[in-house]
Parts: C-alpha cells; sequence; structure tokens
C-alpha cells in the first residue's frame, strides 16, 4: 500500500475540497476508505474514524499476505 501523506489535524476545513469531494451516506467502506485517504491529504478539519483505520489496516495486511503467495 502506497504511504499517505496527511495534513495536520488542526481543525481547519479545505472547503472548497469538501464542496467538491461529497460521501455519500451509507456508503460502502471501500469508497469510504477511498474518500478518507483523499481527504487526509488534502483537508485538516478531523482524523480518520477508527473503523475506517481499522478497514485500511485490513486492507495493507491481506495485500501483504497476497504479496508473498
Amino acid at each position: 500500500m502506497a504511504a499517505i501523506t496527511v495534513a495536520r489535524f488542526n481543525g481547519d476545513m479545505n472547503s472548497d475540497w469538501h464542496s467538491e469531494h461529497r460521501l455519500t451516506p451509507h456508503a460502502p467502506m471501500a469508497e469510504r476508505v477511498r474518500w478518507h485517504i483523499q481527504h487526509a491529504e488534502k483537508c485538516a478539519c478531523r482524523p480518520i474514524p477508527r473503523d475506517v483505520q481499522d478497514a485500511m489496516a485490513q486492507r495493507g495486511s491481506e495485500e501483504t499476505a497476497g504479496a508473498r503467495s
């Protein structure tokens, strides 16, 4: 998995980015992961939620296991 460059969380919201990148209600986890990765790179309004972090960690461990096969 590629490294993620995270904007420093400081409560500042990038309103332009948010208006152009809406996350739909009840989005599937894969969509939430993609959105939050982009969000972490472009906005510093809040941290990645724990359930999304857990899904990212799981995805990373699955990709690593697949690379060893």
